[in-house]
């Protein structure tokens, strides 16, 4: 995605893959051209106005099939793939989630995609108790006014979310994202005195906190998931892995290689097909997709200058291929479902 104003229309810069053989020099550059020579194309789909669809890309097997969101096409015709490998939400931020796109994406996760497994990144926002905005006051205000300020209802909503979420799939993945910290966070920095409304709950979690092995559930927010839902959901620890095909889908994307800062081209150093969330800014370089959000595009924080933020999933088709899906502002993907 381009970066743009709010209000502007999205738009996208895509590049089409091959449909040449490999042919490399014996080089450097050759040879990292000939690990990334992807075989694919670019669906530029008009709609009835006149304007188009978001561009989406499409991965080719080398036998020249492939398979376009619910379309699977080879040498012997179409047909309607009745379900998916994995499907990768954009971050869900569920105190600020753009609820008209939600039930857009989970119509299609359900009754179309119908993935076997799962993951969804930064479940939980921290709205209540974001710790970059706990000395703004005028934010701290705002927040009370719209009601938006105890934190035990916001997790509470984050789990009645996860039940939600979990029917669409046999397998349902949390992975342990940056917004999920925050409550250790309000734990080990704020003083529960300078904040009746949220008293009760902090020293609930602060108990958890100091009579639970948090290692074992990642963090305070892993374990609540855990005594919510025992083993049918799976919170994906940092250091922990998630494969599906063979694409990496357990970390959350804000750590690099030896705790550096994440980043998508960085990723794409590795040697491991990744798809990741965090940075609300889908792209695809070489063998990393990075998703974008399932919450709203405009926030207050989010205001100044620029966005690159766009809805966008990933889907991970029986092929074995993955696919990004990029949604214009007007929450549509395709005409063709």
């Amino acid at each position: 995605t381009l970066p743009r104003l709010r209000g502007e229309a999205l738009r996208t810069m895509c590049t089409t893959g091959y449909i040449t053989n490999k042919n490399y020099s014996k080089s450097k550059a050759g040879e990292i051209g000939f690990e990334h020579h992807s075989y694919g194309f670019v669906v530029v789909e008009l709609k009835d106005d006149g304007t188009c669809y978001i561009p989406r890309n499409v991965k080719v097997k080398s036998d020249g099939s492939f398979t376009d969101i619910i379309y699977s096409v080879n040498k012997d015709g179409v047909e309607v793939i009745d379900s998916s490998l994995g499907f990768v939400w954009g971050d869900i931020h569920n105190e600020v989630i753009d609820e008209e796109f939600y039930k857009i994406s989970k119509e299609l996760v359900c009754n179309k995609l119908k993935p076997k497994k799962i993951v969804a990144h930064d479940i939980l926002d921290g709205y209540a108790f974001n710790p970059h905005e706990e000395k703004d006051l005028f934010i701290k205000r705002q927040k009370i006014v719209e009601g938006k300020h105890l934190i035990d209802k916001e997790i509470e909503n984050v789990l009645n979310r996860i039940e939600d979420m979990k029917s669409c799939a046999d397998e349902f993945y949390i992975s342990e994202s940056n917004h999920d910290l925050f409550a250790d966070r309000h734990i080990n920095n704020f003083n529960w005195k300078a904040d009746l409304h949220n008293s009760p709950t902090y020293l609930k979690l602060a108990y958890i906190q100091q009579t639970v092995n948090l290692r074992e559930y990642g963090n305070i927010l892993g374990y609540l998931i855990w005594e919510r839902f025992k083993d049918s959901v799976k919170y994906i620890k940092m250091g922990e892995t998630l494969k599906i095909a063979d694409y990496e889908c357990g970390q959350h994307g804000d750590y690099g290689t030896n705790g550096s800062k994440g980043q998508t081209r960085g990723f794409s150093r590795i040697n491991t097909k990744m798809i990741h969330a965090h940075t609300h800014s889908p792209m695809i370089h070489n063998n990393v997709t990075a998703v974008g959000v399932t919450c709203l595009l405009e926030q207050y924080y989010n205001r100044k200058g620029f966005s690159s933020w766009a809805h966008a999933h990933s889907i991970i088709h029986n092929n074995g291929k993955n696919q990004l899906l990029v949604f214009g502002d007007d929450y549509s993907l395709t005409g063709l479902i």
